[in-house]
């Protein structure tokens, strides 16, 4: 939901929605025309209420009510500025938890807000995960302190009611979930490089910070099925466990969770919930290249149902080109300042695929109203397959070392 009186926030999240859609589904000129009559003519300003309010006290009544209210009078403490306002606010559709943008009076600071009902299951997680980003913050300022400024800063977690809120400082630059939208982007192939070189730096010099929370209570560990091929059943096989593995990773390290301040040349990461032990070698680089969505040329209109995800995978891990260039490259950069071995990159990338397939497995089972576990249970199993019939066109099949596998 946005503020009716935000035209610009309204307009930019229909640009936005508009350009996953094509980037996803495919280009669509009826997606184009049906986003010109509403969005650029202005209609949509005329189509719906202004549903957040988040109000000032005009008298002195209000005042003391405003005073006894934890969640506003802690947003106040926290926030420079003086009042301030909501500019958005959206709810999961499955976790008890609801995000609020809020912004200053002088629109000098901001923040992110995350609500949960305490009488609802999951209120714990939000609490928990709070306290998880005080710790990462701690250490990267302690281990790393030139990427400090790359986590959001938590601010507050007060109760009001039956409500718990955190609060964190907004990550600075420019998502880069939205940068990959515009269809010029992996045009300028020097800027995708730097984006990519400036990650990978990050990746490389995050590892110490991370690491040196160890087996923190408050980090949970994948469970070990998780690592098991979907052709793969632990119960047929007593005894084969899967291979484990130490080390600590975002866990959900998606272009929807990095921001990039190109002017500064610095990133910020968002959304450590899942930050926990135990996933393979490079999964969160995995993670990252996967959910950039590359085509070679502009994808048209797909069938319903279908989703440009397929065709990414191919045409980023298994055909010739600049780009598979660029991620064989930053990969085995990554395997030797980690000290990896280059040579098992395929077996890396292939527990990856097998541990998103499991995530999504078990949500399918235990989320019914989850809309993404079923379908990317079977778009990873597909992958999988895939991999496993076209091993020798996938990029990361050369051993760095030897030229051969």
């Amino acid at each position: 939901m946005l503020r009716a009186f935000n035209r610009a926030a309204i307009t930019s999240y229909c640009d936005v929605d508009r350009k996953y859609k094509d980037r996803l589904h495919g280009y669509a000129l009826a997606r184009q025309l049906r986003h010109w009559l509403v969005v650029d003519t202005h209609l949509i300003h005329k189509m719906f209420p202004d549903v957040i309010i988040f109000a000032a006290p005009l008298n002195e009544s209000e005042e003391r009510l405003h005073d006894g209210v934890p969640v506003l009078a802690a947003l106040e403490r926290h926030l420079a500025g003086g009042r301030y306002s909501a500019e958005s606010l959206r709810t999961h559709p499955y976790k008890n938890k609801t995000v609020l943008a809020v912004v200053s009076a002088n629109l000098e600071t901001r923040a992110v807000v995350k609500v949960a009902h305490l009488t609802l299951p999951g209120a714990e997680i939000v609490q928990r995960n709070y306290q998880k980003l005080q710790q990462l913050t701690s250490s990267f300022k302690t281990i790393a302190p030139v990427l400090a400024d790359s986590l959001p800063s938590p601010l507050a977690v007060v109760r009001a009611g039956s409500l718990l809120a955190t609060m964190e400082t907004s990550a600075r630059g420019s998502r880069l979930g939205d940068l990959i939208l515009d269809r010029r982007y992996f045009h300028r192939r020097d800027r995708v490089r730097q984006h990519l070189e400036l990650i990978t730096s990050w990746l490389i010099a995050s590892k110490p910070a991370l690491d040196a929370l160890g087996s923190d209570g408050l980090l949970d560990a994948i469970p070990p099925d998780w690592l098991l091929a979907p052709d793969r059943d632990a119960e047929t096989r007593p005894g084969s466990a899967p291979e484990r593995f130490s080390g600590i990773q975002h866990g959900d390290f998606y272009p929807e969770n990095i921001f990039i301040d190109e002017q500064a040349q610095q990133i910020t990461v968002i959304d450590w919930d899942g930050c926990g032990t135990g996933y393979p070698p490079l999964f969160d680089w995995f993670c990252l290249i996967t959910g950039l969505y590359y085509t070679r040329e502009r994808v048209g209109a797909l069938p319903r149902g279908q989703t440009v995800e397929s065709i990414s995978f191919r045409q980023t891990y298994f055909e010739a080109g600049w780009f598979s260039d660029v991620i064989l490259s930053l990969s085995h950069r990554l395997c030797v300042s980690l000290e990896l071995d280059s040579a098992r990159l395929l077996d890396y990338f292939q527990l990856y695929i097998s541990l998103r397939y499991r995530q999504f497995l078990s949500q399918s089972k235990l989320e019914e109203k989850h809309y993404w576990g079923p379908r990317n249970t079977h778009l990873y199993k597909q992958f999988y397959e895939f991999l496993l019939k076209n091993q020798e066109q996938c990029c990361f099949w050369k051993c760095p070392a030897s030229g051969v596998r």
